[in-house]
């Protein structure tokens, strides 16, 4: 099993388009290699690799698989990504999962012109009391932060006026604090 999971992770570093289908089937399959199959597929930084991750995770399949595709494209991904991604980062009914990894990816890619996006999501979202609408602005929150832009840092001065968790607060205290130093600083808990 050690030789198979290296495999999986070996293939997912030199990833292609085969080889993101090959790795979103095994997700799938329910082997007891689908979850290393999984997190390798959000793990490809190959921009060759991006119209079969959009794919992924713009299809009907599991949330996992999903997820971790949209999760891929915040390397893999570029301009071209970015209105798909900012579709999935916005549909309500799309799994929670599916839609934080959409936001991150799109801070990752990082372009002002996706902040009205993040700002509607999180605006929608804001009056969501449940744990998975504040998991999704936590998400929202961080994709923002890592855009340096003025309209960015608007919507997050916004959101920090509103009532928030002591959690989320934090968030956006680092969101704000470290903006410009990419979706990375902000994927941390504070």
């Amino acid at each position: 099993m050690a030789a198979r999971r290296e495999l999986i992770l070996r293939a997912a570093s030199e990833a292609g388009p085969e080889t993101v289908s090959w790795l979103a089937e095994l997700a799938a399959s329910g082997d007891e290699l689908a979850a290393i199959a999984a997190q390798a597929l959000g793990s490809v930084k190959s921009p060759s690799a991006a119209s079969a991750l959009l794919a992924i995770a713009t299809a009907r399949g599991p949330v996992i698989t999903r997820a971790n595709a949209a999760r891929a494209l915040g390397a893999a991904g570029g301009a071209a990504e970015i209105p798909a991604l900012a579709a999935l980062a916005a549909n309500g009914r799309e799994a929670v999962r599916v839609r934080q990894e959409a936001a991150l990816a799109l801070g990752s890619i990082g372009d002002d012109g996706i902040v009205p996006v993040l700002a509607s999501a999180l605006e929608a979202a804001a009056n969501d009391g449940g744990s998975e609408a504040e998991q999704l602005r936590i998400s929202l929150v961080q994709a923002l932060g890592g855009i340096d832009s003025p309209s960015a840092q608007e919507v997050l001065a916004a959101h920090a006026g509103r009532d928030l968790s002591p959690t989320e607060r934090a968030f956006v205290a680092r969101a704000r604090d470290s903006q410009g130093g990419g979706i990375e600083a902000h994927r941390a808990v504070p």
